[in-house]
């Protein structure tokens, strides 16, 4: 589900990035703007992209992160914590139950 709604996003951030160089060419074409100015203008609007697609990511992972919680699952890190604490223990059981403990 979410690598639905991020190829989603990714596509619309696209198609909206290829609409604002477009206009931005037509503008240049047209000689409302230098060329300076539509590379300027164009720059501004991926630096705001950028900064609102790491907002974005922030803010999804808070929200998996919750749902994460309020379902009860442990995060990978600890369920592999976990894995080694029971290898372990595994291993200290088999040693005792072979008298080598």
């Amino acid at each position: 589900m979410i690598d639905k709604i991020t190829s989603l996003g990714l596509k619309l951030v696209s198609e909206a990035g290829e609409k604002v160089k477009q206009s931005v060419d037509e503008l240049v074409d047209k000689r409302k703007i230098s060329k300076e100015e539509g590379n300027s203008l164009f720059d501004d609007f991926k630096s705001f992209i950028s900064g609102k697609a790491k907002d974005t990511e922030k803010l999804l992972e808070e929200i998996v992160n919750k749902i994460i919680e309020k379902m009860g699952y442990e995060h990978a890190d600890e369920v592999e914590k976990l894995r080694r604490r029971v290898a372990i223990l595994e291993k200290i059981y088999e040693m005792k139950k072979n008298g080598k403990l």
